[in-house]
């Protein structure tokens, strides 16, 4: 009998052990659908719920084009019914914010200007809630910096239909990465995007240092390839002004 239990229980915990070890791998849209099949046997797993969140952005984040949108629709969509019966979750309010900003990139910029408070509501939430959470300080980072380069149209738009923008610059993007930096530094994206402040402010000595560390860094996330990828061809950019600028001399 205990060896008949036993053999019921062997295909759970190796499903278990596979979906964590799928993502390890960088395979999302199989873990999705491990971590979907775990959560149809225990509907009220909390940990399961978030995990399908981050699956369903890291799916979207693989797909090419419009692809992707249906996964952020539907991360957004279990991360609201999340958050009705867990109000209390800093992870929950994460997910949410940054499965509206992927969704926002499929859209218009009105639109993407008019979703930009829920996205500041969520991202200001999880922190109050947990205020070590690094990749809550990135996603806000990453939200000022687009904030601050937002083009002349659309902050006029803003203006007119909202009555501006939220509050927010390059100086508290690079304050949220810097904290997010201190929290995980080997994240290629906060040092990708702390490259991107440096080069706005011209200051190519810091943005070839942060392109270089990324460049540096591991592999650990399915997005680490494309980050280091942005970050060469920034540096690339980059040396090309500084060697401008030292020919000058």
């Amino acid at each position: 009998m205990r060896f008949f239990l036993l053999m019921l229980c062997i295909p759970l915990l190796v499903d278990a052990m596979d979906c964590d070890s799928l993502v390890a791998d960088f395979d999302n849209e199989a873990a999705l659908k491990c971590f979907q099949r775990r959560l149809a046997e225990d509907p009220e797993n909390e940990i399961l719920q978030i995990a399908i969140m981050r699956a369903l952005i890291d799916t979207g984040e693989d797909a090419l084009d419009k692809a992707a949108l249906p996964y952020f629709e539907q991360a957004v969509a279990l991360s609201k019914k999340f958050m009705e019966d867990h109000p209390k979750s800093a992870e929950g309010y994460y997910y949410l914010a940054v499965a509206l900003g992927r969704q926002a990139q499929f859209l218009g910029g009105k639109e993407k200007v008019s979703m930009a408070k829920e996205i500041r509501m969520n991202v200001d939430r999880a922190l109050a809630l947990d205020n070590q959470h690094a990749e809550a300080y990135l996603t806000r980072g990453i939200y000022f910096y687009e904030l601050a380069t937002l083009n002349k149209a659309l902050r006029f738009f803003a203006k007119m239909l909202y009555g501006g923008l939220p509050e927010g610059g390059l100086d508290d993007a690079e304050a949220d990465l810097k904290a997010s930096w201190r929290l995980a530094p080997h994240n290629t994206n906060t040092l990708y995007h702390l490259a991107l402040i440096a080069e706005r402010r011209k200051d190519y000595v810091d943005c070839e240092r942060y392109c270089e560390l990324a460049l540096s860094q591991d592999q650990t996330d399915h997005m680490d390839s494309r980050n280091q990828d942005q970050a060469r061809d920034l540096l690339a950019d980059i040396s090309k002004k500084l060697k401008k600028q030292e020919s000058r001399r």
